[in-house]
Formats: structure tokens, C-alpha cells, sequence
């Protein structure tokens, strides 16, 4: 090859690196920020979901009081699963397009949803789950 090819390739060496740095240096951050803003938003929703858990079961004990003053009783849910309704919910809504929901899919997100519910309302009663 040319020797005037090599030196120009000696000169533009460390501008071509400095570029691929810069460059590298920038994909990371990106990545990074992604990461973070995803982190954020799974921290955000867990968040909205745990108060309105909390609101829901709130709402419950209001309602069971207010029936109790009647002379009806009531059963309500434990926090727990009030809590853990309002999380699984929020999740199915966040990673589904509702406007493309066939029955199929909400009938295995709701079947799915209450073998947990059943499961979390048989530990609060202290009684052994149906594993089926």
C-alpha cells in the first residue's frame, strides 16, 4: 500500500477513537437512562397500586361498617389481597393493549389472578390451599 495511506491513517487514528469512544460512551448512558426510567416506572406503579390496595380495603371496612350499623354482615377482604388485586391489576393494564383483548385472554388473566387470591385468602383463614 501506499505509504502516504499509512500516515494518514496514523493521523486520523486517534480522532476515529475518540469518536468510537464518544460514541460508546453515549449508547451507555442511554441504556443506562432506559434502564433507570424503566426502573421508575415499575417503582411508580407498584407505588399506585399499594395505595389503591389500601384505598380499596379502606373502602371495604367502610362499607362493612356501614352494613354491620343495618344488622348485615359482611365479609371483606384481607389487605393483603386487596393489595395484591390492585398490583396484579395495574400490571395486566400496563403491559396489555385493551383495545386488542380477546375473550380468551382476559378469561387466563382473571382465572390466573384468583387461583393467587384464593391461595393468598386460604394463608390469612390459616387453611391449606387447593393446589389444583
Amino acid at each position: 500500500m501506499d505509504p502516504q495511506f499509512y500516515d494518514l491513517l496514523k493521523q486520523c487514528l486517534p480522532v476515529i477513537g475518540t469518536l468510537l469512544g464518544a460514541a460508546l460512551g453515549i449508547l451507555g448512558s442511554i441504556i443506562i437512562n432506559r434502564m433507570n426510567q424503566k426502573a421508575e416506572l415499575r417503582k411508580h406503579i407498584s407505588s399506585l397500586a399499594f395505595n389503591a390496595g389500601i384505598e380499596n380495603w379502606k373502602g371495604s371496612i367502610d362499607f362493612a361498617k356501614y352494613a354491620a350499623s343495618k344488622g348485615r354482615g359482611v365479609a371483606i377482604a384481607t389487605l393483603e389481597a386487596n393489595i395484591l388485586n390492585a398490583a396484579y391489576i395495574s400490571k395486566f393494564l400496563f403491559e396489555n393493549d385493551l383495545n386488542n383483548l380477546d375473550e380468551i385472554h382476559l378469561r387466563k388473566f382473571f382465572e390466573d389472578k384468583d387461583k393467587l387470591l384464593d391461595v393468598v385468602h386460604a394463608v390469612a383463614e390459616k387453611k391449606p390451599a387447593d393446589k389444583s
